[in-house]
């Protein structure tokens, strides 16, 4: 009985650290999309919507990285 405890606390632990590793990538991949697909994605889940629209973080994040994605109607010059 006591090891079935102590098991169950490690896969408790260990769900929330894979909790907060997808979170981690969400948050990374999302900053690098246009926009206009963020617009899109707003209504996927509330967490997301909360990440794009009120995350401060993220927000700036994604302004600095919009700079570096070329447009498709502005390609890059080299």
């Amino acid at each position: 009985m006591e090891g079935e405890k102590h098991t169950q606390r490690r896969c408790r632990r260990s769900t929330k650290e894979a909790h907060g590793f997808v979170d981690d990538m969400v948050f990374e991949i999302l900053t690098w999309l246009p926009a206009k697909s963020l617009m899109r994605f707003n209504c996927v889940s509330k967490s997301w919507n909360s990440l794009i629209r009120y995350d401060l973080n993220f927000v700036n994040l994604h302004i600095a990285r919009s700079r570096y994605i070329p447009s498709p109607s502005h390609p890059p010059l080299i």
